[in-house]
Parts: structure tokens; sequence; C-alpha cells
């Protein structure tokens, strides 16, 4: 199924950022049809650094949403799991008026692939949003470490009424549902980002 538009419509408002002072350099964009970017605020890869040394040096999981004030991304509500693979977020009143998505952290112990699971997270986050007429594609973050450090890997999901079935139950990661999310970009349902350097 074929989606309307191609980004945020606040993404002008989001570019305060640079007349603010703020470094706009930590950026993720997407390519092709379908436009989708996101900054995030420098301060946010010291703190990823930070949740990653007090969950354990990285052996456990860790969630936080990603929600948007005054154009602004900006991680809140950071859950560490004792669980690998099971971590958790508390949706709260007024989270689907700022929510726009999550970001995760994957230990050495689990594959650096999203896994279906974290579509169906994606999913759920995007039916109880009431900001996707200005946000319209629900962000899906992936930390994980490497050996400079660790990597982040972003994606832009506008799922169809009945995508989630697909991932629902399914026992899988990227590498095993290449034809899936190809369809999705095809569709517009899903579009990668990597992250860019400089201004523009």
């Amino acid at each position: 199924m074929s989606k309307k538009g191609g980004g945020w419509k606040n993404e002008s408002q989001r570019h305060r950022m640079a007349s603010m002072g703020i470094s706009t350099t930590y950026k993720y964009k997407g390519s092709g049809k379908r436009k989708l970017q996101i900054m995030l605020p420098e301060y946010t890869k010291k703190q990823i650094s930070h949740i990653t040394q007090m969950a354990d040096e990285g052996s456990k999981e860790w969630i936080a949403e990603l929600k948007v004030k005054n154009g602004q991304i900006y991680m809140d509500d950071i859950q560490i799991s004792n669980e690998v693979d099971h971590s958790y977020l508390n949706w709260s009143t007024g989270d689907e008026n700022e929510d726009v998505g999550y970001i995760h952290f994957h230990p050495k112990s689990l594959i650096p692939e999203f896994t279906a699971q974290d579509f169906v997270l994606a999913c759920n986050i995007h039916e109880l949003r009431k900001n996707k007429e200005s946000y319209p594609y629900t962000i899906m973050g992936l930390i994980y470490p490497t050996k400079k450090g660790y990597e982040i890997r972003m994606y832009g999901v506008n799922p169809g009424e009945d995508r989630k079935n697909d991932f629902d139950g399914l026992i899988a990661v990227e590498s095993d549902m290449k034809d899936k999310l190809k369809k999705m970009e095809a569709s517009g349902e899903l579009i990668r980002m990597k992250e860019k350097n400089g201004k523009k």
C-alpha cells in the first residue's frame, strides 16, 4: 500500500537546533524517493555511552523512548533490562502526543540486527501515537557494540494496517526477513537511514 508524503512536516522546525548553536552533526538521513531526516542532540552520544556503562558495561539490554518537543528529538524513559532480549517501555499518559519511536541497545550476546519483535514494538507504538499527522514515520533505533565503540542504525516505519501480523510471533532477524523488508521499502512503509556528517 502506497503512503502519502515522504517525511515529517516539522522538518524545518527541527532545524532550529542549528540556529540555537546546537550541533547538527549527529543526524540520520534516509535516501531514495521518500526522505526522512532526524537530528539528535550532540550530547546523545555521551548519554548512550553512559547508559551502556550503567547496564553492566553492555551485558544487559536497554531501551528508551524517542520523544519530540519543540521540534527536537530526545531520549526519555530509559529502561535497563535484567533479561537479555526482554526490555520494556512504560507507556504513560501524554506519551501518545510526544513519542516518535524508540531506541534500544543490543549487547554483544545478541545479533546486531533488528528482530521481528522490534518491528512489532514499532507497530504498537505507531498505533498508539497521536502525532502522526506531523510525524508520520515512527522511528526505531538499534545500538550495538563494535571494536570502535558502538554503531547506531535508524529506521522509519509507517506500517500498513495489517503489517504487524507479518511479524507477530515470528522469531527472526533482519537477514531472515529481507524480502519482507524490501516490500515495505517499496510501499513506503520503511525508510532506512544512515548517519550523515555536516550541516546539510
